[in-house]
């Protein structure tokens, strides 16, 4: 699984949740805030890029201490099924409970209870996570797509996942169904 964790890479369970996630198998990238703020820009670009290309995203409480908050936001913008690893007693992350987000919040006390989270989360994520398509389309939509990607902040993606979307909420027979199995 591609993971991007978030959070300040000087803290030290931050560095324990990157060193577990590599020793597990799984493939891990972040983006380390430096610079100043002429270099804001570079920095959002890169995280967009990174986020997006990641499967999951594991955040740590940290992240509320530095100048890249923006990127837990980014990363439930995009989707992505984000981890927020909060250490026992941290009270920050108390304004995002109970919030329709899709961010899954785990308290810890120690290295193990980092690990724990972790493993819940990535077990239950492997069972949810966006399937991807191959799709032969016709040159005018791509030709639309390619616009998108050119003049928005959009992507191809977000695109058509959202016209996928709008069909499904309004399929008469897909809701009716959705209401059955539920």
């Amino acid at each position: 699984m591609i993971v991007c964790v978030l959070g300040d890479y000087k803290n030290k369970d931050v560095a324990s949740i990157r060193e577990y996630l590599g020793n597990t198998g799984h493939k891990v990238f972040t983006v380390e805030v430096k610079g100043n703020d002429e270099a804001f820009l570079t920095r959002f670009k890169e995280s967009q890029k990174t986020i997006s290309a990641s499967d999951i995203v594991i955040a740590h409480s940290s992240i509320f201490d530095i100048a890249q908050s923006f990127q837990l936001a980014l990363s439930l913008e995009v989707r992505r099924h984000t981890l927020l690893l909060v250490p026992v007693g941290d009270k920050r992350s108390k304004v995002l409970e109970g919030q329709d987000s899709g961010l899954h919040i785990k308290y810890y006390s120690d290295t193990k209870g980092i690990r724990t989270g972790i493993n819940t989360f990535t077990d239950e994520m492997m069972n949810k996570l966006d399937a991807k398509m191959f799709m032969i389309i016709p040159p005018t939509v791509n030709k639309y797509l390619d616009w998108i990607v050119n003049y928005t902040d959009r992507s191809k993606s977000d695109v058509v996942r959202r016209a996928v979307e709008d069909v499904a909420d309004q399929d008469v027979d897909y809701q009716a169904f959705l209401s059955k199995a539920t």
